[in-house]
């Protein structure tokens, strides 16, 4: 089985770009009550990384962040190497069991690194229950 049948696709997604400001990345979490956000290159959709609300906490409490204007201040500045890494479209679904036990949802990329969508966890625990034999 494949990831694209537990796909949000990215027209129904809240993101960010990198071009938004760390405080127009707070607005978007504040909003949507999100704990972590997909952010993509705002030429080409790239997905470039996941800012959590504990990257912007750290960030706001340095002293850099308590210096810094936030509507000047890039949100990219602010992604962690690594963290939330994306699957492939072509991944199977045990690739991405794995990783929504440590993390909300799995970003999805194509061939170009171009974000696809996001599984999230809740799509993958009804897909298991679905699976499960009935009683």
């Amino acid at each position: 089985m494949n990831v694209v049948l537990l796909l949000t696709p990215k027209n129904e997604l809240v993101y960010l770009d990198d071009t938004m400001s760390v405080n127009d990345a707070l607005k978007k979490l504040r909003e949507n009550r999100y704990t972590a956000i997909p952010l993509i290159d705002s030429e080409n959709g790239r997905y470039l990384g996941t800012l959590s609300e504990g990257d912007l906490l750290w960030y706001l409490t340095s002293p850099e962040g308590k210096k810094a204007d936030l509507d000047q201040e890039k949100a990219v500045q602010l992604l962690r190497p690594d963290f939330i890494p994306a699957v492939h479209i072509d991944s199977e679904l045990n690739d991405v069991f794995c990783r929504v036990l440590n993390q909300n949802f799995v970003p999805v990329v194509d061939d170009r690194g171009v974000l696809t969508g996001i599984v999230t966890r809740r799509a993958v625990i009804a897909c298991m229950l679905e699976r499960m034999p009935k009683q």
